[in-house]
């Protein structure tokens, strides 16, 4: 399921649609939950196609921020086949530094890794309680715990191996 995130949605923050039907006390219990597992796709729409750009535009950092605090099930939801979760988890953090090379190609990355693990901490929590919900076992909820944090190890690093302490990333393609 692909969401798209129109620039007015975005700059307005409007979360009351989208909430309408995923809000916590919407959502299924049980077996229902679980088809939704991994299924969502978050896309900026009406922004620079770059993803350097669009991490560093204020109204996309606070959107993640507030969406965040209103729905905070990202890692329960998103499809981690995409890079759209790891750039809404990038956007989300307030001491993301882009410095991009002249050929607008490449980019290092710099964030804090106390910031991005408290944030992953929270999004993991929230995740657990879905999966509860969902009557997951204890080890698929672990097995999904690991596969969010490979995914985000290995997207924050092209060799798979994190940079600088998993402080940084060195590239974006």
């Amino acid at each position: 399921m692909i969401w798209e995130l129109t620039s007015d949605f975005v700059k307005k923050q409007q979360f009351e649609g989208f909430l309408k039907n995923w809000a916590p006390d919407k959502l299924p219990r049980g077996a229902a939950l679980r088809p939704l597992l991994n299924t969502f796709a978050f896309r900026f729409k009406g922004f620079s196609e770059n993803p350097h750009q669009l991490l560093m535009l204020p109204e996309t950092r606070a959107f993640c921020r507030a969406f965040f605090e209103t729905w905070p099930f990202w890692f329960f939801f998103c499809d981690l086949r995409t890079p759209d979760l790891l750039l809404m988890v990038l956007c989300r953090l307030e001491k993301l530094q882009v410095l991009e090379d002249e050929s607008n190609q490449l980019c290092k990355l710099s964030f804090e890794a106390e910031e991005l693990n408290e944030f992953v901490g929270r999004a993991l929590c929230a995740m657990s309680c879905l999966c509860k919900r969902a009557e997951m076992s204890e080890s698929e909820i672990t097995a999904l715990s690991w596969q969010v944090l490979n995914y985000l190890q290995t997207s924050c690093s092209p060799s798979g191996k994190t940079t600088g302490g998993g402080s940084g990333i060195d590239r974006w393609n």
